[in-house]
């Protein structure tokens, strides 16, 4: 196994990029396109640990990127820089705030991300590449190589094979989707469709590789898939069908003598409701909060107890103005977290949004709002947060 450097990946999606255009510029035109996102936040949040001289943390926070996009033939080369500013409104910023440890990209393969500041500080800016990506595709190919999002599975919102790029829903209300370093190949036959992949992730020297066969049939489309993550063998078998109005997923997971297994359900009412529900059991989840730690027992594991269920409602009022309600609800302790937000378009280009994080907790409950956060990211407890954000695109 040829391990990359520092440098050699980003190396090669450079060289590649440079071979394809020199080749074809001169008979051929490329096709260029950029956009421009900028999202702006007001972050308050509980923090309740009683080791911190601040009891809650209000946090302003800038994301700014572009995205730039050359095409040529089946060619097409991806380019995303993204820097993050965040400022904590109490002179400086607190070091038990979670906020400073989300925005930093994870370690990858290829290091390219930047800071410039300290948690003793009063801003911290963060800046990396979240696109660096090259790909060729045709009617039975495509094959793809550098940074982007990664992600597995049917599942929209528990992951029990997408822990890769996003976020758990109901405890992270400033989403970021970090990309990973790899490469993809599919081949597509028909209904059939074979992938591989082989990707250099954020924990430590883990490297994931992954083989799929999908079947988009009138049945339902079904997923077989075999894998290497975190140094363990995996498997797996999943499937996405139509039925009763909406659209059912299940997914299974399975590693060692362990396994997860979650279920799904959505379904539009009327051109203004629509309702989801989600569950996810965890075979190494706690059956007993008295048995709850601070560490999870591995990467696998993303919550402390065995069976979840994450239920959503989304309500249309106008053309311009959405609310949404969600609720992650631990079935072991009974404790939930729980989400309400609208979001307003105030035109084509500009959102205005407010999202909140409540602890609706029981004694001992995992989301409870005792909320104590490690150095490398993972936590125990949530607390009570509201965002107010506005997005701007251009």
């Amino acid at each position: 196994m040829v391990k990359l450097n520092n440098r050699s990946f980003l190396n090669i999606i450079f060289i590649g990029f440079c071979m394809f255009t020199t080749t074809w510029a001169s008979s051929n035109p490329i096709h260029l396109s950029s956009s421009q996102e900028l999202e702006m936040f007001y972050s308050y949040r509980g923090l309740n640990q009683n080791i911190d001289p601040y009891q809650s943390a209000s946090d302003l926070i800038l994301f700014a990127n572009s995205n730039f996009i050359a095409e040529l033939d089946q060619f097409r080369f991806e380019a995303r820089p993204e820097v993050r500013l965040i400022g904590g409104t109490n002179n400086q910023l607190s070091t038990d705030n979670p906020n400073f440890l989300h925005l930093e990209s994870p370690t990858r393969s290829v290091e390219t991300r930047f800071h410039f500041g300290a948690p003793n500080s009063s801003m911290i800016l963060y800046g990396d590449w979240e696109r660096l990506n090259l790909s060729y595709t045709n009617d039975k190919i495509e094959l793809s190589i550098g940074r982007k999002p990664f992600s597995l599975g049917v599942t929209k919102y528990l992951p029990v094979w997408n822990k890769f790029s996003r976020p758990l829903p109901g405890l992270n209300i400033i989403p970021i989707y970090f990309g990973a370093d790899g490469a993809i190949a599919k081949l597509k036959l028909g209904e059939w469709v074979a992938e591989i992949s082989q990707h250099f992730y954020n924990f430590g020297k883990d490297q994931i590789s992954t083989g799929q066969l999908i079947y988009y049939g009138e049945l339902a489309n079904i997923h077989l898939m075999l894998g290497n993550w975190w140094n363990q063998t995996v498997w797996g078998i999943a499937l996405a069908k139509d039925a009763f109005e909406g659209s059912f997923t299940s997914e299974f997971l399975g590693y060692g003598s362990s396994f997860q297994w979650g279920n799904g359900y959505e379904r539009a009412i009327n051109d203004r409701i629509s309702i989801g529900i989600e569950t996810l059991y965890q075979s190494d989840g706690a059956t007993n909060s008295l048995n709850y730690s601070p560490f999870l027992h591995s990467h696998f594991q993303v919550f402390q107890a065995s069976f979840y269920s994450y239920e959503v409602l989304s309500y249309q009022w106008s053309s311009l103005l959405k609310f949404n309600f969600g609720g992650l609800t631990n079935w072991i302790d009974l404790g939930t977290a729980m989400n309400l937000g609208a979001l307003y378009s105030i035109n084509d280009h500009l959102d205005l949004g407010i999202d909140s994080l409540i602890p609706a907790f029981r004694t001992n409950a995992e989301f409870s709002n005792r909320a104590f956060q490690l150095s490398d990211g993972s936590a125990f407890g949530i607390p009570f947060q509201i965002v107010t954000h506005l997005d701007w695109n251009f």
